[in-house]
């Protein structure tokens, strides 16, 4: 059975997936897409280090923050790329506070590397 926060990481990558899709349509103004894929992202990063968070310390080691988080969650092996995975958490902080300070077509193309990132933590058992 998977713990509250666990569900919560699947559902935002689903989420995520659904305002990719979205974009991929062309149904919707750009604005608006582009608005629905960084809230997506934005909350699946979240989740996803905050997950990568929970196995790095079921191994013992400290992650205080999301960057020290994806470090040790790569010198552990749970991720492959580090730089990539602190690039995700950049673009979640800039997006935070600057929703427009990534080209919308850039973000979609990073949302898209994450999802693959995300998936192959999942089939690891990280939720």
């Amino acid at each position: 059975m998977a713990s509250k926060s666990q569900s919560k990481f699947e559902e935002s990558l689903r989420h995520l997936k659904d305002a990719i899709d979205f974009e991929e349509t062309g149904q919707a103004k750009e604005d608006i897409k582009f608005l629905a894929i960084s809230k997506a992202f934005e909350v699946a990063v979240e989740y996803a280090w905050k997950a990568l968070k929970a196995k790095v310390e079921d191994e013992g080691v400290s992650a205080p923050s999301p960057k020290e988080t994806i470090r040790q969650a790569g010198r552990l092996g749970f991720i492959e790329n580090v730089e990539e995975w602190l690039a995700y958490i950049n673009t979640r902080n800039s997006s935070t506070h600057d929703y427009f300070s990534v080209p919308s077509d850039e973000y979609a193309k990073l949302a898209k590397e994450f999802m693959k990132d995300a998936k192959k933590i999942i089939k690891q058992g990280i939720r």
